[in-house]
């Protein structure tokens, strides 16, 4: 299985590169590198507004990572480089997890979002305020609390509001 490395960049990527945009402003790179046999096997740069915040680096499956960054969701078939899926409207990505250990849930900002273990997208829920905490709970629920005091449940196969 391929290695991932993931630093920040000390200069622009090489014109041929693949960059995948996280920003619609961008100021620096991340390098995202994957090593087979502890040999060069394929590269990306990230281009981010800002690099105070670490990258998100999930990986789902032995051939899936999750990357999140700033307003960015990429998901790549490490065995191959491929990207399988990106999303670049979220707000700032804050974590990525398994939950229920069928799903991927990306917590954003004010946002969440689902992905199935193959890096396809399911769903995706707004919510008014910043997200502050996530648990799992029975029947592939969630429950939500945001930074105001609300509190919703949601299933995860679904995104679907629950009645508690």
């Amino acid at each position: 299985m391929p290695e991932v490395k993931l630093k920040l960049a000390n200069e622009n990527p090489p014109k041929d590169s693949a960059v995948l945009y996280a920003s619609d402003a961008p100021n620096y790179f991340w390098h995202l590198e994957s090593l087979k046999d502890a040999k060069f096997f394929w590269e990306a740069y990230i281009a981010v507004n800002q690099n105070r915040i670490l990258p998100t680096l999930f990986e789902s499956n032995e051939h899936i990572l999750f990357v999140g960054v700033e307003q960015g969701i990429f998901v790549i078939n490490i065995d191959k480089g491929e990207i399988i899926n990106r999303i670049t409207d979220t707000t700032y990505v804050q974590s990525i997890e398994l939950i229920t250990k069928k799903f991927v849930l990306v917590t954003s900002e004010d946002e969440l979002l689902g992905f199935n273990l193959n890096g396809e997208f399911l769903w995706r829920t707004n919510f008014p305020d910043v997200i502050e905490d996530v648990k799992e709970k029975e029947d592939e629920q969630i429950e939500i609390t945001d930074v105001s005091g609300g509190v919703y449940r949601l299933n995860v196969v679904t995104g679907k509001s629950v009645v508690k």
